[in-house]
């Protein structure tokens, strides 16, 4: 009978861990997901924390450009248009060529913003076309920027925000 008895301690025993390693499973398990369901927000949080520095860093480059290079490649006006020298580089770096291409593209960026003062388009259109910077849509202009140093794509892009901003206007307006 002893045996028996020790059998069913035995049994009992390991029925208890069973049991409790079980329960010790599901509570890691449990808390690996709500672990990483903090994680995935964090890094939501943190894509957008970065899309909002390049916003506010874009609109501060094409801000300290403006300053800089207004009388040259722009005239002073309201609003900003090209100069001559604006309309140069546009042609020699290739944006006259380039812009048809991807207008239908730059004008559904700035739609989705809902603008609808010239202030922001133009602004608009210049994070628009920011966007584009790592793709291979402004390669030629790229190109165009490394061997004539004095420019800077953002001051192309700058430059043809004041283009696009009086098309996108002209489209919205009609």
């Amino acid at each position: 009978m002893s045996m028996d008895n020790t059998n069913i301690e035995l049994t009992m025993g390991l029925v208890q861990f069973v049991i409790g390693l079980i329960l010790f499973i599901g509570t890691i398990c449990v808390g690996w997901g709500m672990l990483k369901a903090k994680v995935d927000r964090l890094e939501k949080d943190v894509d957008k924390l970065s899309d909002s520095l390049d916003t506010k860093f874009s609109d501060l480059n094409a801000s300290m450009i403006a300053l800089f290079k207004k009388d040259t490649l722009g005239v002073e006006g309201s609003p900003y248009h090209p100069s001559q020298l604006g309309k140069e580089l546009l042609e020699k770096s290739g944006w006259n060529v380039l812009y048809p291409q991807i207008k239908d593209q730059i004008f559904a960026l700035i739609k989705e913003s809902n603008v609808k003062n010239l202030y922001d388009i133009e602004k608009e259109s210049f994070r628009s076309l920011s966007k584009l910077k790592n793709t291979n849509h402004l390669d030629k202009i790229k190109e165009y920027i490394v061997n004539n140093p004095e420019h800077t794509l953002d001051a192309v892009l700058l430059v043809a925000s004041w283009i696009i901003r009086d098309d996108y206007n002209e489209k919205i307006n009609k």
